[in-house]
């Protein structure tokens, strides 16, 4: 892997769900804005280019699909390609979308899912509505927070969350709940945040023993839930930010490792 693209971290964090009583309860999900579902931060140019580098060389374990999403992931495409055509930086065409970094990629050249992983900063997981909860049928995962989409592939929401101490059986009731309320015209988001050792973005291993000693690098994932009418799935998105906490004020930094303390056994698992 190319060593600039290790220690990737954007100047700020789009959100700090620790301090807000909105995102910091759980699940802490929020109305999403359209213009604010696809984001483009300072860190995009490179971010995209270790993700270009992970669907080329690390395709097996960033990308995952059963072919019963192929809808899903097509209808995903499509919908990102007309959210991205008002958005300043692209330039969306027939066939191509040419990214704010100069980067244009073909939109009938490879796997849909994986060309949506190419476009945008977000990592994607295509859900199914089983007869009890949602199922994962299809993930683009190039920034893993310790897991693995094969490890998750075709499990319902209940059995993704087991590492997650917190993800009990009356939470995951909330969440088949909100899930199933997810329509056409009301996407929602929220956020999770962890602390990490090491900046890579790429983290399917779990780090242990992390404390605020050890700890260097506080991460928030932005994640979202879009509703795919056509295919009745949901697409959850991920957006990652990684800022150093040496970046944090005495004060700012102690708040958010009492937050985090508090929170960590939820966060064990990216896709919590």
């Amino acid at each position: 892997m190319p060593r600039h693209l290790e220690t990737i971290t954007q100047s700020r964090l789009f959100v700090e769900p620790w301090l807000k009583p909105a995102t910091s309860r759980l699940p802490g999900v929020n109305l999403l804005n359209w213009d604010d579902w696809l984001l483009v931060d300072d860190a995009f140019d490179q971010q995209m280019e270790y993700r270009d580098h992970l669907l080329s060389e690390k395709r097996a374990e960033v990308f995952v699909s059963n072919p019963i999403a192929e809808g899903a992931k097509k209808e995903l495409l499509r919908k990102i390609c007309n959210n991205l055509d008002s958005k300043q930086g692209y330039t969306v065409t027939s066939g191509r979308v040419t990214r704010p970094d100069g980067i244009t990629v073909p939109l009938e050249d490879d796997d849909a899912l994986v060309t949506a992983g190419r476009l945008v900063q977000q990592d994607f997981c295509l859900l199914e509505r089983g007869e009890h909860e949602h199922i994962l049928r299809a993930g683009v995962l190039c920034f893993p927070s310790s897991w693995r989409l094969a490890e998750k592939i075709d499990k319902p929401m209940s059995a993704i969350h087991i590492p997650v101490q917190s993800y009990s059986p009356e939470l995951a009731k909330r969440v088949q709940r909100i899930f199933d309320n997810i329509g056409e015209n009301n996407p929602v988001w929220r956020a999770n945040y962890l602390y990490y050792a090491t900046a890579n973005l790429f983290q399917p291993n779990r780090e242990s023993g992390i404390d605020s000693k050890t700890g260097n690098w506080v991460r928030v994932e932005r994640q979202s839930l879009v509703y795919l009418p056509e295919s009745k799935y949901l697409a959850f998105g991920i957006h990652t930010h990684v800022v150093p906490i040496s970046s944090f004020s005495a004060e700012e930094k102690k708040v958010f490792l009492e937050a985090w303390g508090n929170h960590k056994h939820y966060a064990v698992s990216g896709s919590a």
